[in-house]
């Protein structure tokens, strides 16, 4: 039986944002960055653990300080689950991009994703 990839997206997002709301603080605090640990600098999703804890809590102020694009992703993560349940099982065809779309994307996601990086080295995450 093949599972339908949104249900595993779906499984994923509702399972991050349950971790970050039942879980113990003090289970949080044995993760360590392996990347900060070998370079002393912050990782791209340094804080994101921060982030999801305090969406969670309805902080957002605090969740986009924590991590900007961590915040914005799980956002557009919680969005996407009544799409997934409601309307995607009625729907059969896929979005199709041109390839210049597609390095369009990929650049545009570099980009946001390089900036926010660098917004976590100025901030000292």
């Amino acid at each position: 039986m093949r599972v339908p990839t949104r249900w595993l997206w779906v499984a994923s997002i509702v399972g991050c944002l349950l971790a970050a709301r039942l879980l113990p603080e003090s289970v949080f605090s044995l993760l360590r960055c392996p990347w900060q640990a070998l370079v002393n600098m912050p990782c791209l999703t340094c804080g994101g653990t921060r982030a999801l804890r305090a969406l969670v809590q309805l902080d957002l102020g605090t969740a986009f300080s924590m991590n900007p694009l961590v915040a914005l992703c799980a956002l557009l993560g919680l969005a996407y689950v009544p799409y997934a349940v409601l309307w995607a099982p009625t729907r059969e065809s896929r979005a199709t991009f041109s390839t210049r779309t597609r390095v369009m994307l990929a650049a545009g996601a570099l980009i946001v994703g390089l900036s926010n990086w660098a917004y976590l080295i100025a901030v000292g995450r």
